[in-house]
């Protein structure tokens, strides 16, 4: 009976600090007004100056759909710099010579995040 009650514990200690290991369920979100985690994130325009474009993201959750974002926003030739703001919302400055907002949205809405 001893064993059957450590070996339960060990497994539910295991699942606790481990969580679900599929990106696509991430529910890691500490906003739970966030999208359900079915949903792939995406950026929407709400401003841009020459350079710099701010975005709200909807359907990220949680630090791993923010850092997948930064490296596929990173790997386009003229980004300068992604940093995430509260609220779900990003600011990306570029080179406006070789970016423009509209191909930051479709790297996004391209990418298997």
């Amino acid at each position: 009976m001893k064993n059957t009650y450590s070996i339960a514990l060990l497994a539910f200690t295991f699942l606790a600090f481990t969580g679900p290991s599929s990106s696509a369920n991430c529910d890691e979100g500490d906003d739970k007004s966030a999208e359900p985690s079915s949903a792939k994130p995406s950026l929407t325009l709400e401003n841009s100056t020459p350079g710099k474009a701010t975005f709200l993201v909807k359907g990220m959750m949680c630090r791993s759909c923010e850092g997948k974002i930064k490296t596929t926003l990173k790997k386009i030739d003229g980004v300068k710099s992604i940093e995430f703001k509260k609220g779900h919302h990003a600011v990306v400055t570029f080179d406006e010579a070789k970016v423009t907002p509209n191909l930051l949205i479709d790297a996004i809405n391209k990418a298997e995040i």
